[in-house]
Order: structure tokens, then sequence, then C-alpha cells
């Protein structure tokens, strides 16, 4: 993936979350060549890898545990 994945409640987000915690744009996930990274767009409560609090942007690891809002995920990497 090259590009972005953008998370959040509104229903144009590429994943949109039904979970009221979450904001309407929450995060983004962005990918590209030296690997992929989560940045959160100033939601009201914070995007999490794991227990850590992204605050900037992250870099993610295949298996790391985002969670926004109530809703956590399990972050995939997945050849082609």
């Amino acid at each position: 993936m090259h590009g972005e994945v953008r998370l959040g409640r509104l229903p144009d987000n590429d994943i949109s979350i039904d979970d009221t915690k979450v904001s309407r744009e929450h995060a983004v996930i962005t990918g590209s060549v030296s690997g992929f990274a989560v940045r959160d767009l100033q939601s009201s409560n914070g995007t999490y890898v794991g227990e850590r609090r992204v605050s900037g942007q992250l870099p993610l690891s295949d298996g790391d545990e985002l969670t926004l809002g109530r809703t956590t995920f399990r972050f995939r990497m997945v050849e082609e």
C-alpha cells in the first residue's frame, strides 16, 4: 500500500467505525516504501498503538493493536 487509509465515524472514511467515542475523522494510516505509520487527526480522545498514545506520527508493525474510541483493531501487513 502506498498512500493513506482514513479511519473515523463518517461514512466517507475508508474505514467507517460505528462507535460514538470515535471522532468523525479520527486517524490516518499511511504507507510508503519505508513502511507504515499512523497519525491521529486531532481526535477528541486520541489514537493508541498498544498502550502508547499517538502524538504526531507513530510507526506501525505487523500485529500492533490500534485503539480508537472503544474499538480495537489488529494491524496486519499482507504481502501481495
